[in-house]
């Protein structure tokens, strides 16, 4: 279901619909609040969204999830978007 919930939440945020976007990425969160994708997704969606400051404790808590040696995520891309919030 987080899966599911965190697609929705990327379909509105592709459509420009920031703030069901972040509807959405924190329903997967409430399901699977150890859903790295869906808590990168949802720091993307707040910082479109208009909140920098949300966006950026959405990183930092998806960064403490991230284990180097499972998972597979473009971190430069997520400092990119970290620079642009502050």
């Amino acid at each position: 279901l987080s899966l599911g919930w965190g697609n929705r939440g990327w379909v509105h945020f592709l459509q420009g619909e920031f703030a069901r976007s972040v509807e959405c990425e924190r329903k997967a969160q409430e399901i699977d609040a150890g859903n790295v994708q869906s808590r990168f997704n949802l720091g993307i969606a707040l910082l479109y969204a208009g909140q920098p400051q949300a966006a950026l404790a959405a990183y930092e808590e998806g960064l403490s999830l991230v284990d180097d040696a499972s998972e597979d995520f473009d971190l430069d891309d997520c400092e990119q978007e970290l620079a642009q919030a502050i």
